[in-house]
């Protein structure tokens, strides 16, 4: 990635969150950064959704997203978090999780981190929350 290029975002999750998040990022909520991949349990549906923006992104397995991005949002369940936060972290990503109480079930994210050189990023209880109420 250099300056000119656009910061390479992975979405994982691609429910309602998901969908408004990649919207605002592909509009220019933030200069320089672009949604490229999402991934979500359900591909058949994700692809649906995805095919519905512009621009639209591709809708990769999990394994792949990592392959697509530069920095990975997490917008799934608790449940789903451990999962997704293996496969971006040992690729040496960055992973910014919305889902924070699935590190319940990660207690050694940090550790797993730093063995690959990747970082992790939590959003706060209140932001997550609010955006999770405005899309329902």
């Amino acid at each position: 990635m250099t300056m000119d290029e656009p910061i390479r975002i992975g979405i994982a999750g691609f429910g309602n969150v998901g969908v408004e998040v990649t919207r605002r990022l592909n509009a220019g909520a933030i200069p320089n950064v672009m949604v490229a991949a999402v991934t979500a349990r359900d591909l058949i549906s994700a692809r649906k959704r995805a095919a519905l923006l512009t621009p639209s992104p591709d809708v990769v397995p999990l394994a792949e997203l990592p392959d697509f991005c530069d920095i990975v949002v997490e917008s799934a369940t608790a449940d789903a978090l451990p999962e997704i936060a293996r496969v971006v972290l040992a690729a040496g990503k960055q992973l910014t999780i919305v889902s924070a109480a699935g590190l319940l079930q990660f207690p050694d994210a940090e550790a797993f981190a730093r063995a690959h050189r990747a970082k992790v990023r939590l959003c706060s209880g209140a932001l997550p929350g609010r955006d999770i109420l405005r899309c329902a």
